[in-house]
C-alpha cells in the first residue's frame, strides 16, 4: 500500500471557509503571520477581518488568495 498525505482542507469548497481563519504570508511586527477571520470570497481572493491594534478599529479588506492559506484548525 502506498503511503500519502490527504489534506482534507483541500477538498472543502470555498464557501466553507467563511467563519475560519486566514493565514497571511505576511508578517506583524514580532515576527509571526498575520491570522484573520474570512468575512467573504471572490474569484481570486478572500475578505478578511484582521485583529485589532491596540487603540485602532479592526481592519478588513480584501486579500489576494495566493497571498496566504487557510488555516488548520
Amino acid at each position: 500500500m502506498r503511503n500519502f498525505t490527504h489534506d482534507r482542507y483541500t477538498e472543502q469548497p470555498p464557501s466553507t471557509w467563511i467563519g475560519r481563519h486566514w493565514l497571511s504570508t505576511t508578517r506583524d511586527g514580532s515576527g509571526e503571520y498575520l491570522r484573520g477571520l474570512i468575512l467573504d470570497l471572490r474569484p481570486g481572493a478572500v475578505y478578511v477581518q484582521w485583529p485589532r491594534s491596540p487603540g485602532e478599529p479592526a481592519a478588513k479588506q480584501w486579500t489576494p488568495s495566493d497571498r496566504g492559506t487557510l488555516a488548520r484548525e
